[in-house]
Order: structure tokens, then C-alpha cells, then sequence
């Protein structure tokens, strides 16, 4: 990890995030402007980041560390549907959708998380609609395979 990518400066998380995640294909202005309004947030090994049922709040681009993507079986049980590491993000389905998020996200080692919460994100589409747009493909590209990941755990 390079110097100032854990996200404490502005500067720092935009050079993250035109690295390799789903982000860094907005463009130069939209970049800043998301880098601008996230902040970072530490979350300790097992400790939930995202609950199922519940309403998304954010979006998370880990910037170090892991998550994990759980969904409950037919049976009770509990299922990793996928493992995220370093520039994978996550929430992005329920923050735009308002939906209730359908998966829990747990820190699968100690994480740290670009945070963009919603009040930040609908202030952002206010005045840049470009970003709305961006995040609608991110979510199609997203929904295609976790909807395939979800129903295979799931059986």
C-alpha cells in the first residue's frame, strides 16, 4: 500500500480509488468529488459492517483487509457467498435502491473501509447527476453476479 492510501487526506483516497476499483472508471471530477465526501472507518475481525434486513446507509470500498458477503440458507444456517479484499466494494445495491440490504457483511480480518454515506451520496447526485448514473452501471455490473452467488449458497 502506497503512502496516504489509507484514506486519512482526500488526496489520499482519490489516488485509491483510481486505482483498481469499481470507482475508477468515473470520471476525473466525479472521482474528486466522491473521494471528497468518504471517510475512513476501522472495523475490528467478526465485527458486522452491514446487516441484512436493514436499510443501506453507505457505500464501502475496502481499502484494507477483508469482508465477507453471508446469507442465511433454506436450512438456518449461515453461508459465505463471497470474500472482498483490497478495492472491492459493497452497499452500493441497497444505497441506491433504498431497498433493505439483503446480505450481512462481516469483517472477515481487520478491516479498513472507504465509507460514502447516503446523505453524502444524495447530495453529490443533487449536484452531479453524472453520478447517478455511473453508480446504476456499477450496480448492473454488481447484480449479474451476486444474484448467480446468492441463489447457489443459498440451496
Amino acid at each position: 500500500m502506497l503512502e496516504g492510501e489509507t484514506g486519512e487526506t482526500a488526496e489520499g483516497r482519490e489516488r485509491f480509488l483510481k486505482q483498481a476499483t469499481p470507482l475508477a472508471s468515473l470520471p476525473d471530477e466525479l472521482l474528486h468529488l466522491t473521494a471528497d465526501a468518504m471517510r475512513p472507518r476501522d472495523f475490528a475481525t467478526g465485527e458486522r459492517i452491514v446487516r441484512a434486513g436493514e436499510p443501506g446507509r453507505a457505500l464501502y470500498v475496502l481499502v484494507r483487509g477483508g469482508a465477507e458477503v453471508r446469507v442465511r440458507t433454506a436450512s438456518g444456517g449461515t453461508a459465505t457467498v463471497v470474500r472482498m479484499g483490497r478495492g472491492e466494494c459493497f452497499g452500493e445495491m441497497s444505497l441506491l435502491s433504498g431497498d433493505d440490504a439483503s446480505a450481512d457483511v462481516v469483517a472477515g480480518e481487520a478491516a479498513r473501509c472507504l465509507v460514502l454515506e447516503r446523505e453524502a451520496f444524495e447530495g453529490l447526485v443533487r449536484e452531479q447527476p453524472g453520478l447517478l448514473r455511473a453508480f446504476v452501471r456499477l450496480v448492473t455490473r454488481r447484480l449479474h453476479t451476486t444474484t448467480a452467488a446468492m441463489a447457489t449458497a443459498r440451496e
